[in-house]
């Protein structure tokens, strides 16, 4: 399962920030490809740093707004998929921007536009609302 994940998330950053870099670059296309096993490895890193300080931030912030614990812990919980969603895109970001400007020498307008995008549509903070939405509407 978890590799079945992992080469779905590798194509999903070669559609993303792969092939939009390799375009707007001349070097070798093979660099890419053994470069964004690296990226995705380390996008994974990101997001799990995210999503342990997101949900931390979010706790925290739920437990200034109310005293009742178990009602802070499921606000913190919606409150740290929202933080989640921020923290981990912009660390997703910061990371495809450094690999599309330093590593592969993209122009930096490029690279920067590379890296929203990145930040936005790679982010798996996207899979784990959808899998709670889906989860609660089966509940009903």
């Amino acid at each position: 399962l978890f590799v079945g994940l992992m080469i779905i998330n590798y194509g999903l950053n070669l559609v993303i920030v792969g092939v939009p870099a390799a375009h707007a670059d001349d070097r070798p296309r093979f660099r890419f490809g053994k470069d964004l096993i690296w990226y995705t490895v380390l996008a994974q890193v990101v997001d799990r740093l995210g999503f342990i300080l997101s949900l931390t931030v979010g706790t925290a912030v739920a437990a200034l707004f109310n005293s009742k614990i178990e009602i802070a812990l499921s606000r913190g919980i919606l409150g740290g998929l929202a933080f989640n969603f921020i923290l981990s895109g912009l660390g997703i970001a910061m990371l495809s921007e450094f690999f599309v400007k330093v590593r592969w020498r993209v122009p930096p307008r490029s690279a920067r536009r590379i890296a929203i995008r990145a930040g936005i549509f790679t982010n798996p903070t996207w899979f784990i609302a959808l899998s709670l939405s889906l989860s609660a509407l089966l509940r009903r």
